[in-house]
C-alpha cells in the first residue's frame, strides 16, 4: 500500500512555497526542497519513513513521486546573476526605459 506524507492540501502549499521562492529568486535545489519537506512534515506532526529522520530530509523517491504529482514544478539548473546586471537593475534605469 502506498500512502502519501502529505494530503493533496498540504502538497499544494509547498508547491506554492516552492512557486513564489522561485519567482522571488530564490529557487530550492532538489537536496533544499527535500530538507524542507522533512521540516514541513516534522512541525505538522506527520508519520514518514524513518529514513527521513535519519538524513533528516525525505527520500529521494518521494521528490520523484512529489515532481511528478506536480508537473507545474520543474528543476532546472540555477543560474548567477552577473553584479553589473543586478546593480543596472535600479528605479532610476527602469524609470530611463519606460
Amino acid at each position: 500500500m502506498i500512502r502519501q506524507v502529505f494530503s493533496v492540501q498540504e502538497e499544494i502549499q509547498l508547491e506554492e512555497y516552492l512557486k513564489v521562492s522561485s519567482n522571488i529568486n530564490y529557487g530550492l535545489t532538489f537536496c533544499s526542497c527535500r530538507t524542507l519537506a522533512f521540516k514541513f512534515a516534522n512541525e505538522l506532526k506527520k508519520k514518514y519513513p524513518s529514513s527521513w529522520d535519519t538524513n533528516r530530509m525525505a527520500g529521494k523517491e518521494w521528490m520523484r513521486l512529489f515532481m511528478r504529482r506536480h508537473p507545474e514544478l520543474a528543476y532546472r539548473k540555477p543560474e548567477n546573476t552577473s553584479l553589473a546586471g543586478a546593480t543596472a537593475f535600479n528605479r532610476h534605469n527602469v524609470d530611463q526605459f519606460f
